[in-house]
């Protein structure tokens, strides 16, 4: 798994892939590199009521530091997508 570097620009990507066993639906991404997986029961984030949040681990409500842009898709993107925007960004 990765880590954040402290007053690093780092690249997160955090994908939700109701698709999947619910054992690895949820993954986070740093550099374009997969760094955590979580389960989830849901499998799909439009009928949740649940908030949406940008960490996987237990208790992580919030965090230090700057987000610069955020996105929320409505299709998973797969590795090799989370590569091709870290190379053209």
């Amino acid at each position: 798994s990765g880590s954040v570097t402290q007053n690093t620009w780092t690249m997160i990507h955090n994908v939700f892939d109701g698709t999947l066993s619910s054992a690895s639906r949820k993954k986070i991404y740093l550099q374009g590199a997969l760094s955590a997986t979580g389960s989830s029961n849901l499998t799909t984030l439009r009928d949740s009521t649940s908030k949406l949040s940008v960490f996987l681990a237990p208790g992580a409500n919030s965090s230090q530091g700057q987000l610069d842009e955020v996105r929320v898709l409505k299709t998973a993107l797969s590795p090799g997508w989370l590569q091709l925007i870290i190379c053209n960004f």
